[in-house]
């Protein structure tokens, strides 16, 4: 699978994380690693995170 059929390798499949955030992993042309992030309503990011 390649990001936006640009031959940029995507490393993970989307999935849902224990924070409630979308994310994957790919891979840039000079070879770094990035983490793409959609922030959901129940994401800690735009929550917070509260332990109880």
């Amino acid at each position: 699978m390649t990001l936006g059929g640009k031959g940029i390798p995507v490393k993970t499949h989307p999935s849902k994380g224990p924070s409630e955030t979308w994310q994957f992993w790919a891979v840039d042309p000079d070879g770094n690693n990035f983490e793409v992030q959609e922030f959901t309503e129940k994401s800690y990011q735009k929550i917070g995170h509260v332990n109880e």
